[in-house]
């Protein structure tokens, strides 16, 4: 088991026994029904105005938005306890140059998501948080460690140009899917190379370098043998292989980095004193750690 995989495997039983707000809670009229399943595939559905005002002819071109979509599946009495943990779907509105609107929508297929639909129940996979009633077993848990996870529901990216892009689905975790933006489905995954060292976290949030078609994005990358971290910055043109390394420091510690920011000529990186605790995360008081 590699340590990207034993590093999350402690994330799981450490946030196994979170909680979840209770339906009863005066704080959540609303969310059951905003947060129900809808794993519905379907593709260029039109839309109406209710009014006669027309598309302006300038707005062409699709928009794709990613989100969690599906916790649970057929009968079983189990779901997972985190929203984040719920699968990935896209939704895509296009406005086409004739001034009509098409609505598709698609569950990103990855191959843990596939694993549960085609059980129709839950199977194990690296998560954030356990699932309810019944959290996951050593059993599952060691199960989940060996299939890993890519659940990219978050953000969908393009790298490179619009005439020669490629689309990948994104988290922090340093693996992405990648997207066929007519039809919505994973046309395969794709992970940092291990040649470079073992990366432990990265960014959803790639930043476009300004004035070109290339990405930025980071990675906190172990070397295996001496276990030293550092930070690396990574430069993308049009496919997840075509990539180089701008620049790295020394990372003492994993910081807990969202995203970063860029100028014309600078990439603009915060390196925060503060890391997370997965030991001690089932306590609220100790789930931060600042570093001295």
């Amino acid at each position: 088991m590699s340590p990207v995989t034993v590093t999350l495997l402690v994330a799981v039983i450490a946030s196994g026994h979170s909680h979840s707000p209770k339906d009863s809670s005066r704080f959540n009229v609303g969310w059951s029904s905003f947060l129900n399943d809808e794993p519905t595939e379907f593709h260029n559905l039109p839309l109406t105005w209710e009014t006669d005002a027309p598309i302006p002819n300038y707005v062409v071109g699709s928009y794709i938005k990613n989100g969690p979509s599906q916790k649970s599946f057929g009968s079983e009495n189990r779901w997972y306890n985190s929203y984040m943990d719920s699968w990935a779907k896209l939704n895509k509105i296009t406005f086409t140059e004739e001034g009509e609107v098409h609505f598709s929508g698609r569950m990103i297929e990855s191959k843990n998501f596939v694993r549960c639909r085609d059980a129709n129940k839950i199977k194990p996979s690296i998560t954030m948080a356990g699932v309810t009633p019944e959290d996951f077993s050593m059993e599952e848990m060691m199960e989940g460690g060996i299939h890993g996870f890519d659940n990219t529901n978050v953000l969908l990216w393009r790298l490179g140009s619009e005439v020669n892009g490629t689309y990948i689905a994104s988290t922090d975790y340093p693996l992405v899917n990648i997207i066929d933006p007519e039809d919505l489905g994973v046309l395969g995954q794709a992970t940092p190379p291990l040649r470079d060292g073992v990366t432990m976290t990265s960014s959803s949030h790639w930043i476009r370098e300004v004035g070109t078609d290339n990405s930025l994005n980071f990675g906190i990358v172990m070397n295996p043998v001496s276990l030293d971290q550092d930070f690396v910055l990574h430069r993308y043109g049009s496919t997840m292989e075509e990539h180089r390394e701008v620049a790295r420091f020394p990372a003492p510690w994993l910081s807990m980095i969202h995203m970063i920011s860029t100028s014309e000529h600078y990439a603009v990186i915060i390196f925060y004193p503060v890391k997370m605790n997965m030991i001690s995360a089932p306590s609220k008081s100790s789930f931060y750690k600042s570093i001295p």
